[in-house]
C-alpha cells in the first residue's frame, strides 16, 4: 500500500502541480482539472475514500464500529436505521456487499499502518489457526490442493496437527513497552526463514525471550542476541516436583529454589544460554524477562477471533491480526483504546494518506502463497513422535492426544476403543483416534497406556 503525496496535488495523468479547481464530487470531495493535459480528477484517487459511496461522517462510523468489532448486521442497522423484515432482503442486495468493502479497505489500511518498532527485552511466540474458508463455495484441501474436503461441522482433528498446512502460523512479538508486531508467515510450523519479517522492526534488543523451539535459538546464536528460553509446560511440571506458587515458609522458599534450580540446570525450566543458575536468577530479575505479554496477547487474539467472531475466513486473516495489532499499539501510545468517534475521524485522517485495494484485489487474496512443509517433513514428524513413544523418550505433558493415539498400532488403538468406548463396525484409525482423544479422562487413559507398554 503506497503512501499518496503529502505536497499540494498532482495531475494523474502528467503528474503536473499545474491544476484548478473543477466543482465538486457526489460525495462533496474537491474536483480538480490539469491545466496541462486537461485530465478531471478528485484528490481522492486511488485513496482510501475512492469508491466507497460514502461520506466522511459515515466512513468515520464504520470505522469506529469495525474497531469495537462489531458485526457487519450491527453497523449496517446502525448506519442505514433497523431493517424490516420486508425490506431485509432488498436491504442485502442493495448495501451489505458495499459495507463489506469499505470495513475491508479499513482492516487492510490498518494492517499496513500496524507495524512498530521494538526495543529492548522482546518476546516472540508463534500461535496456530485451523483454515477456515468461510464464504467459499468450494472447500479446498490445504493438504492437497488438487483435491476438495467435506465441510467441518463439528470440531475434527487434522491430520498432521500444527506441522501440516491445514494450520497457519502467526508469528507474534511483543516489547515491555506494550508495542505488538504480528504477521501470518507459513502454513504449518514455520521455519528460522520466517523471523526474517520481523528483523526490519527491531532495535536495540536486550533480550529475546521466548519458548524451546530451535528455530529461536538458532536465530539468536545467527544474530548473537542474549536468548532467555522458557519451555512449554514447565510450570506444570514443577508442581509435580513439589513447588508452591505462594510459599509460606523459609522451608517452602528454599525447596522452591532447589526445584528451580535443578529444572533450569536439566534445561527442563527457564534459562538463559551461557549463564550460570545465580546469573540468570540476577538476569531474569533485572530484566523481568518471560514471555507472559505475547501470551496474554495470543489469548485475546484467540478470544476475539475464534470465541468471539466464531472463525475468520484464513485469506482475511492478515487483515483482522494487522488491525488488532494496530489496536494494541494505539492503546499503547494513547493509554486507552480507540473506542469513540473522535478517535475514528483522527484514525480517518491517517488512513486518507494511503491508498487502498479494491474489491478485486480484496477477493483475490490467498493464504495459500504461503510457505509451507513438504509431506516428508510432515511424516517424519510424526515418525519422530512414534519413536519417542516406543523408546519412552517422550514428554506427554507437551504431545497432543490425537497425535499420541495416530502413533500407535491399529491393534492397540482398537484395545483402547474396546476398553473405554462402544465398538463400531467399519470405523477407520483416524476416527478411532479422534473419539478416543475427546474423552473427558483422556490425560488419565495416555499415561496409564505409556506406563503399561
Amino acid at each position: 500500500m503506497k503512501k499518496l503525496p503529502a505536497h499540494g496535488v498532482c495531475c494523474p495523468r502528467c503528474s503536473s502541480s499545474a491544476v484548478k479547481k473543477k466543482g465538486l464530487t457526489t460525495t462533496g470531495g474537491q474536483r480538480y482539472c490539469c491545466l496541462e493535459c486537461g485530465k478531471s480528477f478528485s484528490i481522492t484517487l486511488d485513496s482510501f475514500t475512492r469508491s466507497t459511496g460514502l461520506d466522511r461522517d459515515t466512513l468515520a462510523k464504520v470505522i469506529h464500529y469495525t474497531l469495537n468489532w462489531n458485526s457487519l448486521f450491527y453497523i449496517s442497522e446502525n448506519i442505514y436505521g433497523h431493517i424490516s423484515q420486508v425490506g431485509a432482503h432488498r436491504f442485502v442486495n442493495d448495501h451489505r456487499q458495499q459495507l463489506w468493502l469499505v470495513r475491508h479497505k479499513i482492516l487492510h489500511a490498518l494492517s499496513e499502518m500496524s507495524f512498530k518498532t521494538l526495543e529492548g527485552v522482546i518476546e516472540i511466540d508463534e500461535k496456530y489457526f485451523r483454515e477456515v474458508q468461510k464464504g467459499s463455495d468450494k472447500l479446498i484441501s490445504f493438504a492437497d490442493r488438487r483435491s476438495s474436503r467435506r465441510p467441518r461441522y463439528h470440531q475434527e482433528s487434522s491430520e498432521s496437527g500444527i506441522y501440516g498446512p491445514e494450520f497457519i502460523c502467526v508469528l507474534s512479538a511483543a516489547d515491555h513497552a506494550g508495542h505488538y508486531w504480528a504477521k501470518c508467515v507459513s502454513l504449518g510450523a514455520c521455519d528460522v526463514k520466517a523471523l526474517k519479517h520481523l528483523e526490519p522492526y527491531l532495535k536495540d534488543v536486550k533480550f529475546i525471550c521466548s519458548d524451546a523451539y530451535e528455530i529461536y535459538k538458532d536465530w539468536c546464536d545467527k544474530h548473537n542476541y542474549p536468548h532467555y528460553i522458557e519451555p512449554s509446560g514447565y510450570r506444570k511440571k514443577r508442581q509435580q516436583k513439589g513447588y508452591k506458587e505462594n510459599p509460606q515458609t523459609e522451608e517452602q522458599k528454599r525447596r522452591n529454589l532447589r526445584i528451580m534450580k535443578e529444572m533450569s540446570d536439566n534445561r527442563e525450566g527457564p534459562y538463559v544460554e551461557g549463564a550460570t543458575f545465580e546469573e540468570f536468577s540476577a538476569l531474569r530479575k533485572q530484566f523481568n524477562l518471560g514471555i507472559e505479554f505475547v501470551n496474554s496477547f495470543h489469548q485475546r487474539l484467540e478470544e476475539l477471533f475464534v470465541n468471539d467472531t466464531k472463525g475468520v475466513s484464513s485469506k482475511y486473516l492478515q487483515e483482522y491480526v494487522g488491525a488488532f495489532v494496530y489496536v494494541h499499539n494505539w492503546q499503547s501510545e494513547h493509554g486507552y483504546p480507540p473506542s469513540t468517534l473522535n478517535d475514528a475521524y483522527e484514525i480517518l485522517d491517517e488512513i486518507e494518506q494511503y491508498s487502498a485495494l479494491n474489491l478485486r484485489q480484496i477477493k483475490s487474496q490467498s493464504v495459500l502463497d504461503l510457505p509451507h512443509k513438504s509431506k516428508r517433513f510432515v511424516r517424519n514428524k510424526e515418525k519422530d513422535v512414534r519413536d519417542q513413544i516406543r523408546t519412552h523418550t517422550i514428554d506427554l505433558d507437551t504431545i497432543k492426544p490425537i497425535e499420541y493415539f495416530k502413533s500407535l498400532g491399529v491393534k492397540r488403538v482398537n484395545d483402547l476403543v474396546r476398553t473405554y468406548l462402544d465398538w463400531r463396525q467399519g470405523e477407520t484409525k483416524l476416527h478411532k483416534c479422534k473419539r478416543l482423544a475427546t474423552m473427558p479422562d483422556v490425560e488419565r487413559i495416555i499415561e496409564e497406556d505409556y506406563k503399561n507398554h
